[in-house]
């Protein structure tokens, strides 16, 4: 999927290089401006919407890396633990429970102590 940049090319920030694309040597990319083929040619320019959803996309790629970085760099012990801690909080959302005191009730003993008040 990468793109190869011959010798001397320069891509300005906010270009847009195709995958596949070859561009030759000596290119420069303006801002803005989106290349493909082989040899890549300038393929036409970007909207001003499509300039924030490129910078937007950038923020959000950034944000899952760092997140990826952090879930591949854990150990089996925090594996396990992060599964059963998810494990415990779906149950306590599809059982009632008294969070005060860890206490799964019935809904029999829930009507019971409603009752008393």
């Amino acid at each position: 999927m990468g793109a190869t940049l011959l010798d001397g090319v320069v891509l300005e920030p906010g270009s847009i290089v195709a995958a596949g694309a070859i561009l030759p040597p000596g290119t420069t990319v303006k801002t803005g401006e989106v290349w493909a083929g082989a040899p890549a040619k300038l393929l036409r320019k970007l909207s001003a919407e499509e300039k924030g959803f490129v910078a937007a996309s950038a923020d959000n790629y950034a944000r899952l890396a760092r997140q990826h970085l952090i879930e591949n760099g854990k150990i089996f012990e925090e594996i396990y633990l992060d599964k059963h801690i998810q494990e415990e909080r779906e149950w306590r959302n599809k059982t009632e429970i008294d969070v005060h005191m860890g206490i799964a009730r019935d809904e029999k003993t829930q009507l019971i102590l409603a009752a008393r008040g």
